[in-house]
């Protein structure tokens, strides 16, 4: 049996090595934010400079593009009723065409429904810098974010736990799945018939190469970041697991890494992002 220290060793190396973040998150639409998938055809000759402008902007949560480079994928989250520049962007490039926004409108995670977009209790402005430290860092010790945030520690651990507690916080292991032998990383955009959309939703996140699925507005109605080995257990994982529900189309898009402002300095090997 392993010890906590030693676990705690482990997680610390893999994190220096760049292969492992810990997290702190939030619901997309955590506090009435609206998030949407922005999904557009794409230029190869112009799509990698289109992609590291829109993720330098502050909206953009992630930037993907295929591995043909004719499609790119954004995840942009921001406040209701504003406007963005990242739009605008968009459908004025001559770079970009026939481009589809997908709101996100239920997010299912790895605990189920332990995570709420509205919580119960009163929220102040110490939650809110607390949340934006573990999202950076979710193993941010308590002292350090008592240091930041001019609290002190037993503060800090008791607010932690209550974050938890009423589903405002929750933690992700972000892995470099090329560590651990996945190859293939890939969206599945899915059209399921009416009762079947919180089946598919709840079998695909519950499944271990799944690091993200949502249900969305548009042609689709769920959209899942898919990672395996190989091409060939991709197909064997569609087949498997969405054969017995009333799915009725499935569209398998190969993604390349996704890209954020802060990975854009640092070697392509170190660059990974879970998706919201």
């Amino acid at each position: 049996m392993t010890s906590a220290r030693t676990v705690s060793q482990r997680i610390t190396s893999l994190e220096s090595g760049g292969v492992l973040n810990i997290i702190g998150r939030t619901l997309p639409s955590f506090t009435g934010r609206v998030a949407w998938i922005i999904r557009a055809d794409v230029n190869p000759a112009t799509s990698a400079s289109i992609a590291h402008y829109l993720a330098q902007q502050s909206v953009t949560r992630w930037v993907r593009l295929t591995t043909a480079h004719n499609e790119l994928l954004c995840g942009v989250v921001q406040g209701q009723g504003t406007s963005s520049k990242v739009f605008e962007y968009l459908a004025g490039h001559g770079g970009v065409r026939n481009i589809h926004v997908h709101e996100i409108l239920l997010t299912w995670t790895a605990e189920g429904e332990a995570a709420v977009s509205y919580p119960d209790i009163e929220l102040d402005e110490l939650d809110y810098r607390m949340v934006r430290i573990l999202a950076r860092n979710g193993r941010t010790p308590i002292a350090e974010i008592a240091r930041a945030t001019g609290s002190v520690p037993s503060t800090v651990s008791r607010r932690r736990a209550r974050l938890i507690e009423h589903g405002v916080l929750y933690f992700e292991a972000d892995i470099d799945h090329r560590a651990l032998g996945y190859a293939t990383d890939a969206m599945l955009w899915i059209k399921t018939a009416p009762g079947s959309m919180d089946a598919v939703g709840q079998v695909l996140r519950s499944l271990p190469q799944c690091r993200f699925a949502a249900a969305i507005g548009g042609q689709h109605n769920i959209v899942a970041n898919i990672i395996v080995k190989d091409k060939s257990e991709l197909v064997h994982l569609v087949d498997k697991h969405l054969s017995a529900h009333d799915v009725r189309q499935v569209e398998i898009v190969p993604m390349n890494p996704p890209l954020n402002g802060q990975a854009l300095s640092k070697p392509a090997e170190k660059t990974t992002r879970t998706l919201f």
